[in-house]
């Protein structure tokens, strides 16, 4: 019970959040509604700003030696806008990595 209610704060958040900044900008996005890429919202939902990540993908290469972790694709610029609306940095997606694996 308490991770759905987290969950669902979260959620909350993510659309006041989101409310205020376009409404303070007096800007809308467009981009997040399926089939219809051009029409624009000043009210997003939380669920259509998560749904624009849901072809976020990381590649992980595993050896004898080292595993390696690479984001395949950079942020599309929608996927840019949200975050900047939502006051996040970009580099919360910079997930590569580099590591050896110790042999015991």
């Amino acid at each position: 019970m308490l991770l759905l209610t987290i969950a669902l704060q979260i959620l909350t958040l993510i659309e006041f959040v989101s409310r205020k900044e376009l409404s303070k900008s007096n800007d809308s996005i467009a981009g997040l509604v399926p089939g219809n890429p051009k029409m624009k919202t000043k009210k997003p939902t939380a669920e259509r700003f998560l749904s624009a990540f849901d072809n976020f993908y990381l590649l992980i290469e595993e050896n004898r030696k080292n595993i390696k972790g690479v984001v395949v694709e950079g942020l599309s610029t929608l996927q840019k806008k949200i975050l900047s609306i939502l006051k996040l940095p970009e580099t919360i997606f910079n997930l590569s990595f580099n590591d050896k694996i110790n042999a015991t």
